[in-house]
């Protein structure tokens, strides 16, 4: 305790200013999830997309509930517009032209790492064929498979990740980070092939479903949703290049993507690691935003 006031004493006041406004938010969010748990609310799309990404189809899908239909419009949107990232969906033609040209094994090695995902075997840090999912099941967004633990579903601040009972935060993170939807990526361009799509898609529906907001060691750490979100840009931009192919009619994708990318950056936003780390971390968190 003598230590905590020592340490209070000697804080400028910008940090404890921070801190405390902080600390006041997570608790209004702990006591308002305790009387409603929050929800993933694709309404919410109104409110993510700016002015003039809301045309008339968007807005009249949007107030009717048609999320098929917002979908469907958002798409035609996204792949109409210039392109402003690395990664050009109008030029996925051409580009995987030139890399099959350049590289004639290139498709064949993207075929056969996505397969390796796909039956649930992943080398994460250092740990080689670790079977993150049974054959065919779905992957336990909570789980450390390498020690066979996991961590408790329980509000974001609460999560003790740090202790051993919980297994090993780092693996579990390292699966949550979704960056092996850039190989599921890959592949679909360079082979055509939908199973690649519809993985990424699966797992984001999968992910939605286990990591509602603020619930869980998945929004614990704003570094791991900061890299998590730059992974579905990437996704996003695979995605819409074949996006009348992947399981868009069933599965309104972009619509959960973007609600769920602007939730997550909205806690990152209110959470950046000014203080507690204010290096790797808070430039991953700044990238992401």
């Amino acid at each position: 305790m003598k230590d905590t006031f020592s340490r209070l004493r000697s804080m400028p006041s910008e940090e404890l200013s921070w801190r405390v406004r902080g600390g006041l938010r997570t608790l209004s969010q702990r006591l308002a999830a305790r009387v409603r748990p929050p929800r993933w609310d694709r309404r919410a799309l109104r409110h993510v997309l700016t002015e003039r990404a809301i045309d008339g189809a968007v807005r009249r899908a949007i107030d009717a509930g048609a999320w098929r239909d917002a979908h469907a419009a958002l798409v035609d949107a996204f792949r109409a517009r210039p392109s402003r990232f690395a990664l050009d969906p109008a030029a996925a033609g051409s580009l995987v032209a030139e890399v099959r040209a350049r590289w004639p094994t290139a498709a064949a090695d993207a075929a056969a790492r996505a397969d390796r995902l796909l039956d649930g075997r992943y080398d994460i840090l250092g740990y080689k064929d670790l079977r993150v999912a049974p054959p065919g099941g779905a992957v336990d967004w909570h789980g450390d498979p390498r020690h066979q633990r996991r961590a408790p579903m329980v509000f974001f601040a609460d999560v003790p990740y740090l202790n051993a009972a919980v297994g090993d935060h780092k693996i579990i993170w390292e699966i949550n980070r979704h960056q092996d939807w850039l190989a599921f990526g890959r592949a679909l361009w360079l082979t055509d092939d939908t199973r690649y799509g519809d993985a990424i898609i699966d797992r984001l529906e999968s992910w939605l479903a286990a990591n509602p907001p603020l619930g869980g060691i998945n929004w614990a750490s704003m570094l791991e949703l900061g890299i998590r979100t730059i992974s579905w840009t990437w996704a996003l931009h695979f995605l819409l290049a074949g996006a009348g192919r992947e399981r868009t009619a069933a599965t309104p994708w972009l619509v959960d993507m973007l609600v769920a990318i602007d939730r997550q950056l909205t806690h990152v936003e209110q959470n950046l690691a000014c203080y507690f780390s204010p290096n790797t971390h808070l430039i991953g968190e700044a990238l992401s935003l």
